[in-house]
């Protein structure tokens, strides 16, 4: 009895420690651009919580979400809704173009995509990254252009290194500007009048009483940051 006993104890205790610590899945712009502004916002908040990060692709997030090895994520959102997950978007993220510094238009101040209709372009393969590559795709689909593809490249900073070797330009995150890459430049896109918007950008969690206590103070950080 008394090692049931000291057995129980045991969980509970694990129980507490477990609960003072947040794990956090995020994808690559999240964990740049967002997490670090939300941090020192959710430690005031909640001085007493440990926040674990993992930087990953949607698809390997999800899985330890559902599995329990994660908390929460910061996502893509999915085209269709999972009864196991809780969804809240967050915002969209705007888009630039990456070009060599050498090329004419490192010289703009912005571009339009009539501007870029024959730049040979560095693309992320669906499979890996489909909303990065649907967002290349839609903005050429909405002016009745086709993008021209020259390389399927899954990794940003491959991408950019590409892209200062003058392989071609890339449409990219803007947070991506922060990744110090040499002999690149960053463009700002105009859409003009059109209606699209970005890569969009949501938390998720398995519903838990813990984690649903720490979803507002990272909700209310979101609010004042801007990526």
């Amino acid at each position: 009895m008394a090692e049931v006993d000291a057995l129980e104890v045991h969980f509970r205790r694990q129980g507490r420690l477990q609960a003072r610590t947040l794990r956090i899945g995020a994808i690559d712009s999240a964990a740049i651009a967002l997490v670090p502004h939300l941090l020192p916002a959710f430690r005031h908040a909640c001085p007493d919580v440990d926040v674990r990060i993992d930087e990953n692709k949607t698809a390997q997030l999800l899985p330890k979400l559902k599995s329990g090895q994660l908390d929460m994520a910061f996502i893509c959102p999915l085209k269709e809704s999972d009864p196991q997950l809780t969804t809240r978007f967050l915002l969209y993220e705007n888009v630039v173009l990456a070009i060599a510094e050498r090329h004419p238009l490192a010289m703009r101040r912005s571009v339009t995509i009539e501007d870029i209709a024959t730049l040979p372009l560095i693309v992320p393969a669906r499979r890996a990254r489909p909303h990065s590559h649907d967002v290349t795709i839609k903005l050429f689909y909405q002016v009745g252009l086709k993008p021209h593809i020259v390389q399927l490249v899954d990794e940003k900073q491959t991408i950019l290194s590409m892209v200062a070797s003058e392989v071609g330009g890339a449409i990219m995150p803007r947070w991506a500007a922060r990744m110090a890459t040499p002999h690149v430049r960053f463009v700002a896109i105009d859409h003009g009048e059109g209606a699209f918007t970005a890569l969009p950008l949501a938390v998720v969690w398995v519903g838990n009483r813990q984690t649903q206590r720490a979803i507002p103070c990272w909700r209310s950080s979101v609010r004042n940051c801007r990526i």
